[in-house]
């Protein structure tokens, strides 16, 4: 019994290293996708600020 109790531990002890090693891998992919949302946002925000100046030309004879 206390074999089938070592065997069952290093198994779960396996299945808990590979998920917390899937976990570590889907968070650094959300990481990286979070970035690249972030740098899209900014550059949208940059356009719509240069298509303000573009409309109010106005702006630059003061």
């Amino acid at each position: 019994m206390i074999q089938n109790y070592a065997i069952y531990t290093k198994d779960l002890a396996k299945t808990m290293r590979s998920l917390a090693s899937g976990l570590i891998e889907k968070t650094a992919e959300s990481a990286h996708a979070v970035n690249e949302i972030e740098k899209v946002a900014e550059r949208i925000k940059q356009t719509e600020e240069l298509r303000g100046l573009e409309r109010s030309p106005s702006h630059f004879c003061q």
